[in-house]
This record gives C-alpha cells, sequence and structure tokens, in this order.
C-alpha cells in the first residue's frame, strides 16, 4: 500500500489504506483518530504488546498508542537488532495464560548491521578497509548512492555479507519466539503473520539504499 514502512505498518493496525489513516509521508504521525487493532483488543480484555526496532514506528510517529506494553529501539542504541524477538518471548512467557496480541517490527536486513569483530574478520571480502562500517553503513551507502563512483565492488560484496548476516540472524531469531509460543503452550491457539514491506535487490548501483 505504501513505499513507507511505518504507513504499511498503520494499515496493518487499523486496516486502512496511508490517505485515511494519514501516514502518506514521511514526516507523519498516527493520529489518535483511526481505531487500531490494538484498541479493540484493549476493549475486549487482550493483553497487547509492540517492540520495535524501526524507528519510523517508534512513540515519536504515533505508533506507542494503545498498548499496554510498547517497546521501542532507536538504531543507534547498542543493541542487537533482534532484540525485539526475545523481548516479545520474554513478554508471551509472562502472559502465557492471557489472550494477547503481540506486534514485532523488526529491522530486518536494513542497516545499521551487528557484526562481531570475528565475524567481520570472517566475512568477504578478505582484508576489507573499505567505507562499509556495520554500526555506520546507513551513512555510508547514502553518501555512495550520491556518488557510485566510490562504491567499490569490494564495498558491494561487503555490504551483502552484512546483509546476509543480519537476515540470519533474524531468522534465528524468529525461531526462538516461534519456540517460546510452544514452550509457552499456546502454540496450538496463537495464529503467527509474518510479512515484510521491503526486499534489496542487486539492481541498484548501490544496494539498500531502495529499500
Amino acid at each position: 500500500v505504501s513505499s513507507l514502512a511505518n504507513a504499511d505498518v498503520a494499515s496493518m493496525l487499523t486496516g486502512l489504506p496511508p490517505r485515511v489513516h494519514g501516514l502518506d509521508d514521511p514526516d507523519a504521525r498516527l493520529g489518535a483518530g483511526p481505531t487500531t487493532i490494538e484498541d479493540a483488543c484493549r476493549q475486549g480484555g487482550v493483553a497487547t504488546a509492540m517492540f520495535t526496532a524501526n524507528p519510523t514506528t517508534g512513540a515519536a510517529f504515533g505508533f506507542d498508542r494503545g498498548w499496554d506494553t510498547f517497546v521501542a529501539h532507536d538504531p543507534l542504541e547498542d543493541t542487537p537488532g533482534t532484540a525485539v524477538f526475545d523481548e516479545a518471548a520474554t513478554w508471551i512467557d509472562a502472559h502465557k495464560a492471557d489472550r494477547f496480541l503481540v506486534v514485532v517490527h523488526a529491522r530486518g536486513g536494513h542497516p545499521p548491521w551487528d557484526a562481531t569483530p570475528d565475524e567481520l574478520k570472517a566475512m568477504p571480502p578478505e582484508g576489507y578497509l573499505g567505507m562499509v562500517e556495520p554500526r555506520r553503513a546507513a551513512e555510508a551507502l547514502t553518501k555512495a548512492h550520491k556518488h557510485p563512483g566510490r562504491f567499490k565492488d569490494d564495498d558491494r560484496a561487503r555490504a551483502w555479507a552484512l546483509y546476509d548476516l543480519a537476515v540470519d540472524a533474524h531468522d534465528a531469531a524468529l525461531g526462538r519466539l516461534l519456540a517460546a509460543i510452544t514452550a509457552a503452550g499456546r502454540d496450538d491457539d496463537t495464529a503467527v503473520i509474518v510479512t515484510g514491506d521491503v526486499a534489496a535487490t542487486e539492481g541498484p548501483p548501490v544496494p539498500f539504499v531502495d529499500v
């Protein structure tokens, strides 16, 4: 419905298109008007929580309203991008006797990326000393988008290696969350919906700036 991640999430929470719920430009905020699924759940006695690692669905954009628990991590925090899955798992364990709704908005393959020194040493290209540093990759890629000639083949190889590492880590974290639902004895009566709003492609001169 939109190229904006927060507009897509708002549509999932309200059932409305961006032109109705209002998040139709990057600076828009979800207003108090539209009824959200968490509003309806709260009225029905359902426990609700949202965990987000995407800054566009934080409190500044109005996504904190209506939840019993709302946790948002800024990408600049020294917190793994996958922490939202583990926090959701802990919350589910504490509410396993309740009816619940949990929303996790993960960063996925978006930079900044998490990588240990050992992981960086092991990933291609060997001996890399270029511009793509995991925690500051978004800034570097934005600059490279303006000047594609500065983005070399080894930069591209490192960016894709970091992307692959992030996606693998998110897959593992999702697995832990699903295991937590099973451990809580709620796998038979819990519906799990996994969706995404973007996908990286190898087409642009500089990857990831288009997503």
